[in-house]
């Protein structure tokens, strides 16, 4: 039997005589005992028989974690953040925790995880990492470049701890200019990188089409995946929005929340509270009020006279999650109060089953670009 190992780091082969017998055999080989450095290992094993044919292959993938290289790397970045560029230079400073949390992530799955747990994460984690960790060694923020999709992060001011979110910059961001913000919140249930992929494709395509102007995209992910964007949960948003103002430059005065579902509930709540941070809203499939045991505020009762935030409400007339009455009713106090917006009733319309990205791509281009 032989066996190989080897990843980009390290490399080691071995081979041993075997006895096989009649049926299924059980074998165990244990690694040598030595210093492996983190990252992912591939494992072949071959058996060849007495004449050299391969009579059977096995390949496996596994991970390693070193806790010495991730104390090492605590270290030097505790270091870095000692020295003139982390105290002068705001941007650099308030990239670091893209990098922290990956760490922090790395050493929580090292603790917690169970055996055969997905490492696809833990390899994306360690990968992008070391590529944020290159940089800040250079003097440059922990930053992702400009046409890609990447998760942050900032420290909350609520309790401190590190609140990742998803953000894409457009290719030709230059920081020359300001430009226009939008902010998508996720429906309850799952974090924010599914709804964040789904927005940027349709996004990033229609700005490299011409359809609307550059926009950065970003994408909190709810401290609680069903909290429906109420206390805490609510003002990480309005913080990622901050914490973004820091990185790149931003159009206060152009900042559209957007929300589908839970998410939906969310921008009606934060736009209503919080009026003067927002040009505009979208609301897909919306609730009026959050689920019980959630003790959260109708939105109704939030609409004011005098709200400046345009609406873009679309709702299915079908929909058995959030029934349509919910758009109905606020789309009527809307009117009622004299508040601009445009509303899209999908007719068969089921809980988001609808495509309406030509009427919202319409409506941000009146929006953003020609007011």
């Amino acid at each position: 039997a032989q066996y190989v190992v080897s990843s980009a780091k390290k490399y080691l082969t071995a081979a041993e005589p075997v006895s096989l017998a009649k049926g299924m055999n059980f074998i165990r080989y244990s690694l040598p005992k030595e210093d492996y450095p983190s990252g992912v290992y591939d494992v072949s094993l071959g058996i060849i028989d007495k004449d050299g044919s391969l009579r059977h292959t096995g390949n496996h993938t596994f991970f390693v974690v070193s806790r010495d290289e991730l104390d090492s790397l605590a270290k030097q970045i505790a270091k870095i953040k000692e020295g003139k560029p982390y105290a002068e230079d705001a941007k650099f400073r308030n990239s670091f925790p893209a990098l922290e949390i990956r760490l922090q992530w790395i050493q929580d799955f090292a603790q917690n995880a169970q055996a055969y747990a997905d490492i696809s994460g833990l390899k994306e984690w360690d990968e992008e990492m070391m590529l944020l960790f290159q940089k800040v060694e250079m003097g440059e923020p922990a930053l992702f470049p400009a046409g890609t999709l990447g998760r942050l992060a900032h420290r909350s001011q609520i309790d401190g701890t590190l609140q990742p979110y998803s953000l894409f910059v457009p290719g030709d961001y230059t920081g020359k200019e300001p430009i226009p913000l939008y902010v998508a919140l996720h429906g309850s249930g799952v974090d924010e990188r599914q709804f964040a992929y789904s927005v940027t494709d349709r996004m990033a395509a229609a700005m490299g089409q011409g359809e609307i102007g550059p926009m950065i995209i970003l994408a909190p992910k709810a401290r609680d995946l069903s909290g429906w964007y109420l206390g805490n949960s609510g003002r990480d948003v309005l913080e990622c929005i901050e914490h973004v103002k820091t990185l790149y430059r931003i159009d206060s005065k152009r900042i559209v929340l957007e929300g589908f579902s839970m998410g939906g509930y969310g921008a009606w709540r934060l736009s209503l509270l919080y009026p003067d941070m927002f040009k505009g809203a979208i609301i897909g499939s919306g609730a009026i009020k959050p689920p019980p045991p959630l003790a959260g505020e109708n939105i109704i009762e939030l609409m004011k006279p005098g709200i400046k935030v345009y609406y873009l409400v679309i709702h299915g007339d079908s929909d058995n999650a959030v029934p349509v009455t919910n758009a109905r009713s606020a789309v009527e106090k809307l009117k009622q109060l004299g508040i601009e917006h445009r509303y899209i009733e999908v007719k068969g319309g089921a809980h988001g089953n609808y495509d309406r990205w030509t009427e919202i791509l319409s409506w941000l281009r009146a929006l953003l670009w020609s007011r």
